[in-house]
């Protein structure tokens, strides 16, 4: 069975990433970069072997169009953004180092500690529900059956001896 799909909308949708909550692709990176394309005039001047050579090697030729393309611009831009964000995150790690990590040292010890009080606590409530259950009424009715139980041979016993004592100076 196949599943249920909605129809397809007549008109394509057309979405404003301005317009969006989130915007997806930057308003930046979808304009269309031009560079000039036309080659300077000291061009007409350099000999045949000498193009052939920068047309044959794409190191020249890279290092030539990123000189005249405004790549270097572009460059300079993305260094500076990007020593900006270093120099943001050094400045979040001496935060971290300085501040966070003597409290979560702080924190790690107070936890330690309370781990310790609470297994403390547990062996203590362990211990106290063993007495409580000593203590119960059940217990303390099978300890006092099994007192008089003890007590009741222990004067079955003196009886037997009496009476043994008794009938062998009768005898």
């Amino acid at each position: 069975m196949l599943p249920n799909v909605p129809p397809k909308p007549l008109k394509e949708q057309v979405l404003d990433y301005d317009k969006l909550e989130y915007p997806l692709v930057p308003a930046s990176v979808t304009q269309r970069l031009q560079f000039s394309s036309e080659l300077p005039q000291y061009f007409n001047e350099l000999s045949r072997d000498k193009l052939e050579e920068l047309a044959r090697s794409p190191e020249l030729l890279q290092s030539y169009l990123y000189k005249t393309s405004n790549f270097e611009q572009i460059g300079t831009e993305i260094v500076d953004s990007l020593e900006k964000q270093i120099e943001y995150t050094t400045k979040l790690l001496n935060n971290v180092n300085e501040d966070i990590v003597p409290q979560t040292d702080q924190i790690n010890k107070q936890l330690e500690q309370f781990h310790e009080k609470l297994k403390k606590f547990d062996q203590l409530q362990v211990r106290m529900y063993d007495l409580l259950n000593k203590y119960s009424r059940e217990s303390i009715i099978r300890a006092v059956e099994r007192s008089v139980n003890d007590k009741d041979r222990d004067t079955k016993s003196l009886v037997d001896q009496i009476l043994l004592s008794e009938t062998g100076k009768i005898a």
